[in-house]
């Protein structure tokens, strides 16, 4: 939905919004059970040692491929709150040159290509193919020029 704020905030900076509170709490709910109980798989040595002594559970498991031994990763609810809690309001992201080139808080949205797309729209013969070097080429010169 679209804000329907009196504010006038909400006048000049509209926003769309799929979920309301009640879904949104939902979410984040599920998420933690999830992250709990199930976890994630991780294999970085390092990674694993920090998340251990912040407290999440790292546990061996057989590999999905069956070659050894997997880590998974269960995140108490606590430790993903204390993440959310202490994360920035702001973000301030640079562009090769040191300039500032966006910064991530409250309703920012930006667009961007990274080149890591899979498939990709043909803009010319609207047909789905996969992406190849020319397609990233032209988007890099396209967003480029926008600045």
């Amino acid at each position: 939905m679209v804000s329907s704020g009196d504010s006038r905030e909400d006048v000049t900076n509209p926003y769309l919004r799929f979920l309301n509170e009640d879904q949104c709490r939902k979410v984040h709910e599920t998420t933690l059970d999830l992250l709990e109980k199930t976890g994630v798989w991780m294999d970085e040595p390092e990674c694993l040692e920090m998340l251990r002594a912040a407290g999440a559970r790292v546990l061996d498991a057989p590999s999905k491929d069956g070659s050894g031994f997997a880590r998974r990763v269960q995140f108490p609810s606590y430790l993903v709150e204390e993440a959310i809690r202490s994360a920035p309001e702001r973000v301030t992201i640079y562009n090769r040159h040191g300039d500032v080139s966006m910064v991530l808080e409250d309703r920012a949205s930006y667009f961007g290509f990274f080149g890591d797309d899979v498939d990709f729209i043909d803009p010319y013969t609207n047909t789905r193919r996969k992406m190849v070097f020319d397609d990233i080429e032209k988007h890099t010169i396209l967003l480029e020029g926008s600045r």
